[in-house]
């Protein structure tokens, strides 16, 4: 059974700021809650029974609340921060793999070192995946091989299920 949450008032205003960051419309507060999903260390988080975000709880102890791919195909980003890649590289992402140097076909100009970043693919424009970017815009550009991006969320993941 997954462990479901109810977040304090200072908590879940710390997560909806965080979350609001990523759009040009701040998100309502609204009945939150968040539940393990994932057993690595994964949560999600949803507002009024809607996926909004995941929460990432890092071996170090840190934690970062990054937007879902649902949220970010209602709302959009307020900032440049995407990558593309190829066809080739769908079937992987989709499976969870993080993303290589080959396959980035695009990169959007607010893309930056540790920074959050969501995937998409070329032909339908679609986002696969969000995650942490491993190098900036420019040091994706150069590069032609190893990851570029730490996948953390992607189509069809347990988070994504959760959220259907």
């Amino acid at each position: 059974m997954a462990r479901v949450e109810v977040p304090r008032k200072r908590e879940k205003r710390r997560i909806l700021q965080e979350l609001s960051s990523y759009f040009d419309e701040a998100l309502e507060e609204e009945n939150m809650i968040i539940r393990d999903v994932d057993t690595r260390g994964k949560d999600a988080i949803f507002l009024d029974g809607s996926l909004v975000g995941i929460r990432v709880k890092e071996k170090t102890g840190e934690e970062g609340i990054y937007p879902s791919i649902k949220v970010i195909i209602e709302k959009g980003l307020k900032e440049d921060r995407w990558m593309t890649v190829d066809q080739g590289a769908v079937p992987y992402v989709c499976n969870g793999a993080d993303i290589m140097a080959p396959g980035v076909v695009g990169v959007g100009s607010d893309v930056e070192k540790e920074g959050f970043v969501a995937v998409k693919e070329e032909k339908h424009d679609r986002i696969l995946a969000v995650g942490i970017a491993l190098l900036d815009k420019e040091d994706v550009e150069k590069t032609k091989k190893g990851k570029v991006v730490k996948n953390l969320h992607w189509v069809g993941d347990p988070i994504w299920v959760a959220g259907k």
